[in-house]
């Protein structure tokens, strides 16, 4: 099975992920930003990863996935810097899956990664009290995602290439 991991990082949790991803493949694989794929023909599976920030998904991945996703096999893998008990996320996460209705997806993984100082100053002045209370929560971010949240991604890996042979 010939995969190609994607991926678009602004802060580089994303990136960590798609270092997982690699150890998770059985088989051969390519990985690149987003930004530097031109063609998916020669690849049975497509491992796309993206953050969310600002409730949406960053300019280009939606792009990326209509026009070099369509009817190809996908994995979506999302960094967000939300902890998993905030009420929008999973909204969020229907949101970002939705985007890949034109392809077989075979299955999403997400999982907290860090939010950066920069962003969680100008959330803490945003008008938003929500936002400013994300904001605040920067110090629970730190470090992530945790080496077991790659554990699990890389188990999720190998669990979604078995499947789908």
């Amino acid at each position: 099975m010939n995969a190609l991991i994607t991926y678009k990082t602004i802060t580089g949790n994303t990136k960590k992920m798609a270092k997982a991803i690699e150890k998770g493949v059985d088989g051969t694989f390519d990985s690149f930003e987003m930004i530097q794929v031109d063609n998916t023909d020669e690849y049975d599976i497509l491992f796309i990863g993206f953050p969310i920030m600002n409730r949406r998904i960053p300019e280009g991945v939606k792009e990326f996935i209509k026009e070099k996703a369509k009817n190809k096999k996908v994995v979506l893998y999302i960094s967000h810097a939300m902890p998993k008990e905030l009420p929008h996320l999973q909204t969020l996460i229907t949101k970002a899956c939705e985007v890949a209705n034109n392809t077989e997806l075979l299955g999403v993984f997400n999982c907290q990664g860090e939010l950066s100082e920069e962003l969680a100053v100008n959330l803490k002045k945003h008008e938003n009290e929500e936002f400013r209370r994300f904001g605040s929560l920067r110090h629970e971010s730190i470090g992530l995602p945790s080496e077991n949240d790659l554990e699990e991604l890389i188990q999720f890996t190998k669990n979604i290439i078995k499947e789908s042979k």
